[in-house]
């Protein structure tokens, strides 16, 4: 399989990624927004009234929740299920690849169009619009076929047109309820949810009967929901990269390879005293108690990462709380001690730069010092969704 259409492939499965609802919804449900709603102010504005609602097959539990004396509002746009998207690649494709059920099947939960906040007293606060992709992905899929939405690198300029267009109308709805001096109504609520799920071309699941949630929103609370994939725009520079005839780095190389190595299993012994031996260990390791040595599966793993260099890219796997991070540690320290022994060959450490290019006899000021390409190749980049972990 070409780079290129591995690369598609993850592209499609970040301009899917539908953020998980039922999280947010966990503990600070407070009612439900029904699409029946007239034009009446919405029942959280009647102090006395109790908030309309209806039990639907979404699997939410309802919570009663005592508001703040000041408060926002966040609703929640057009609720579906990641069923439902699997479903709709299943009567769509003769033969659905592997990527949806992978995807999909194995995290069903509950997801939504988009999101918005309404002030205590009842109107629309602006910038607070956040929108999914995934629904708006699904919409050109009724028209067009995948492999013709990977090719053209291009879903995220028309997302962004769709949000611009989206955003329009609801400062629209803004600037009208503003003019009369007029809360939102079920009326706005209803407005807004057609407008959006019809710019997706009309997907809509099945669940969309309900028109979103409403829950208590904390004052001083402005992060903004991530609804979307964040790196989206990263695959469309190296699909377009790629298109070009470009060169890609030594380790996306690797990793937009079909070359699947042979699995290492340390549970092995003559593994172990393969990779174990003398003439393998790192010269440094990091600074620990002697005592809290690491485990032999951690070490064979950290040799192996450690003596070829002709391998870009290697993946451990190990259950939570086997070592895996306490074995990076190791291997960062060894990387350490492999530069300092190349920065060390130098006699004089003036020798590991080159002057910077010079203008008219001047130094540029955007012209710096250039390293030595033999201590060029150590750097580390750690990232992680553990905070703690990169910590």
């Amino acid at each position: 399989m070409s780079q290129s259409r591995i690369l598609q492939f993850c592209y499609l499965l970040e301009t899917q990624m539908a953020f998980n609802l039922e999280k947010v919804l966990e503990d600070r449900v407070f009612g439900r927004i029904l699409k029946n709603l007239n034009e009446q102010p919405l029942p959280w504005l009647e102090e006395e009234k109790e908030p309309a609602t209806e039990q639907l097959s979404l699997d939410v539990p309802e919570h009663n929740v005592v508001l703040p004396s000041a408060h926002q509002y966040q609703i929640y746009i057009g609720p579906f299920r990641t069923s439902d998207v699997l479903a709709f690649w299943q009567a769509r494709l003769s033969d659905p690849p592997e990527v949806f059920p992978e995807l999909i099947a194995e995290s069903d939960h509950l997801s939504c169009y988009g999101t918005f906040r309404i002030s205590e007293e009842g109107y629309l606060i602006e910038d607070s619009l956040e929108l999914s992709g995934a629904p708006y992905l699904l919409g050109l899929a009724q028209s067009r076929l995948p492999v013709d939405i990977a090719e053209q690198w291009d879903f995220s300029e028309r997302f962004r047109v769709y949000t611009d267009n989206v955003t329009d109308f609801f400062k629209s709805q803004i600037k009208s309820l503003t003019t009369m001096e007029q809360p939102v109504t079920g009326k706005t609520l209803r407005d807004i949810a057609n407008y959006i799920v019809y710019s997706c071309k009309n997907w809509q699941p099945k669940a969309f009967a309900e028109l979103g949630y409403w829950v208590q929103f904390a004052p001083g609370e402005t992060e903004k929901t991530p609804m979307n994939s964040f790196f989206l725009q990263d695959i469309e520079r190296v699909g377009k990269a790629l298109l070009k005839g470009k060169p890609l780095g030594s380790v996306l190389t690797t990793y937009l390879s079909d070359h699947v190595p042979q699995r290492i299993s340390l549970d092995r012994k003559h593994v172990q005293q393969a990779v174990l031996a003398p003439s393998s260990l790192p010269l440094g390791r990091w600074p620990a108690n002697p005592e809290h040595h690491l485990s032999l599966q951690q070490q064979c793993a950290v040799n192996l990462a450690m003596q070829n260099d002709s391998v870009r890219l290697f993946s451990v796997n190990g259950p939570p709380g086997t070592g895996k991070t306490t074995m990076l540690r190791d291997i960062i320290a060894n990387i350490v001690v492999q530069r300092a022994t190349q920065m060390a060959a130098f006699g004089d450490p003036n020798a590991a730069f080159r002057a910077p290019k010079t203008i008219g006899g001047e130094v540029s000021a955007t012209s710096p010092y250039l390293v030595d390409s033999a201590i060029t190749s150590y750097e580390i980049v750690i990232a992680s969704s553990n905070n703690g972990a990169v910590e």
